[in-house]
């Protein structure tokens, strides 16, 4: 993720504290992951600093500070 990956989907063109390969998302067995790829500037999940490269299941509501943005984890259901 990151100013790279601007046609993929998720950029952060705007934020020069974010690199092209900060993080990686992936869906596994129907739960979601966040991992911070040895990142520079790092990545804190719920106020808390993130080991690098090490993946950390994501919650509704979950709440990622990356370079200078807040992400809040939300999903949308279709029922």
């Amino acid at each position: 993720t990151g100013k790279k990956y601007r046609e993929r989907g998720i950029s952060l063109s705007k934020d020069g504290e974010v690199s092209t390969t900060h993080w990686k998302f992936e869906i596994l067995n129907g739960k979601a992951y966040y991992t911070d790829t040895g990142s520079t500037n790092g990545t804190c999940l719920d106020g808390v600093a993130l080991e690098g490269n090490t993946p950390f299941q994501l919650r509704e509501g979950s709440v990622l500070a990356v370079g200078g943005c807040v992400l809040v984890v939300s999903s949308l259901s279709t029922e």
